[in-house]
């Protein structure tokens, strides 16, 4: 197995500023980066940036440009009024999470990484919750609504109170008192 790219030793916000470049220019002019990044006081040759490109920013930038444009289709295609994509969202997001976490060698990482990570996992629990409370809200709410325009057709074609509450009962799905 290679070893790690040396990229990956940068400081973050070193890192951060490469991957915006190499972004930005199409992963262009990778001695221009070389020189840069050796001002900065880190010897990165261009033939190693050129391999992070390719083998994994690239394919990081492709998989992210995806995604977006699919939640993009899917979204249009189903509308979001009932919150289906912020769920699938935050089921992909803990999936990731799960996947750091897992990853994570204990010995060998930042304290302060780690508690961003806690925090983020902490944040996307609370965020599930309230999507899980916002689908079942719009649910009831979606159900009232439907109840609501049968109750009126059915009392403007004629029907009985009786009949009018059963109808209202099947849709909000409730027994019916006898």
């Amino acid at each position: 197995m290679p070893p790690k790219s040396k990229v990956y030793a940068l400081p973050e916000a070193v890192r951060a500023w490469l991957d915006e470049a190499l972004a930005s220019n199409g992963g262009q002019q990778f001695a221009a980066l070389e020189k840069k990044l050796a001002a900065k006081g880190f010897k990165i040759s261009d033939s190693a940036l050129q391999r992070y490109h390719a083998t994994d920013l690239q394919p990081r930038l492709q998989a992210l440009k995806l995604a977006t444009e699919s939640a993009r289709t899917v979204a249009a295609a189903m509308g979001d009024n009932d919150g289906t994509m912020l769920e699938a969202l935050t089921g992909l997001c803990q999936e990731r999470l799960f996947n750091l976490l897992i990853e994570v060698d204990p010995d060998n990482v930042d304290g302060a990484i780690l508690a961003k990570l806690a925090r983020a996992i902490s944040d996307l629990a609370r965020a599930s919750i309230n999507v899980k409370k916002f689908v079942a809200d719009a649910r009831v709410k979606a159900l009232q609504d439907a109840a609501d325009q049968a109750q009126k057709t059915a009392r403007s074609a004629g029907a009985t109170d009786d009949m009018i509450e059963r109808i209202r009962a099947d849709i909000l799905g409730i027994g019916v008192p006898k």
